[in-house]
């Protein structure tokens, strides 16, 4: 497939003047200069907590404003026809060396977005990523996010239910919701203020200590929400410095 040239991005309020491929290098430079990712880190709610995460649109774009002479090239180790399964494979090149291949799955109803996504991962797996965020991909963040709005409703009915129980209200809602009240209140209670390591998470966890070629820790799967956070910065720092040391890919 034919390289990314230039990538569609939100308009902000503000609307800074945007970087594109028949600027000057000194504009360039200029834009990127004042360029700040995390002007560009959205946020949705789950369950009172606000989770942040870097657009896909906007990962891309800086990749194209820092390596003009980037491409992305996209191959389908896997395509199920009877299925309508795909793999797609996207190979990230920089002056014509391939610098990082990221993976990505799905259904052929889905190609477009799985196409922007695995680009993204593949920017992601290259340094292009606000540390302080979730690297998640759009369509995670929004499987997320939806199941996040479907707790919140279960929540808001399970407390409905209770209180015309409470009144002696023998409404058919009441009934039907009082098995969903009693499942809420026999689960044992989140601590808000400690969230828990999230999949997405221990998975970049994971990516990292291999990158670097060492074990995962045995108590990386206890830790925190924050203390991955901050793991992940560390591990950030150390695959920077590991990437640089080696040679480039041939």
């Amino acid at each position: 497939m034919s390289e990314l040239n230039e990538v569609s991005v939100p308009v902000s309020e503000t609307k800074p003047k945007l970087w594109s491929p028949d600027m000057s290098e000194e504009e360039r430079l200029a834009i990127l200069a004042v360029y700040n990712p995390e002007d560009h880190v959205t946020s949705w709610d789950k369950g009172g907590q606000a989770l942040m995460y870097y657009p896909a649109a906007w990962r891309l774009y800086e990749l194209k404003l820092r390596f003009p002479n980037s491409h992305i090239d996209i191959e389908t180790p896997v395509m199920n026809l009877e299925t309508g399964h795909l793999l797609l494979k996207a190979l990230l090149y920089v002056d014509g060396v391939l610098k990082e291949t990221a993976y990505k799955q799905g259904s052929f109803s889905n190609f477009d977005r799985l196409e922007t996504n695995v680009r993204a991962r593949a920017a992601k797996n290259f340094g292009i990523s606000p540390t302080l965020t979730l690297d998640m991909d759009d369509d995670l963040v929004t499987e997320v996010a939806a199941k996040a709005q479907q707790q919140t409703k279960i929540r808001e009915e399970s407390t409905k239910a209770n209180k015309e129980g409470q009144n002696g209200t023998s409404s058919s809602y009441a009934k039907t919701s009082a098995p969903v009240a009693r499942a809420q209140r026999s689960a044992p209670p989140v601590s808000a203020s400690e969230p828990m390591i999230t999949p997405n998470q221990l998975d970049e966890l994971q990516k990292r200590y291999r990158y670097l070629q060492e074990q995962s820790p045995q108590d990386v799967k206890t830790l925190t929400f924050a203390a991955a956070k901050k793991r992940i910065e560390e591990l950030d720092a150390r695959c920077k410095i590991a990437q640089a040391s080696r040679p480039p890919s041939k």
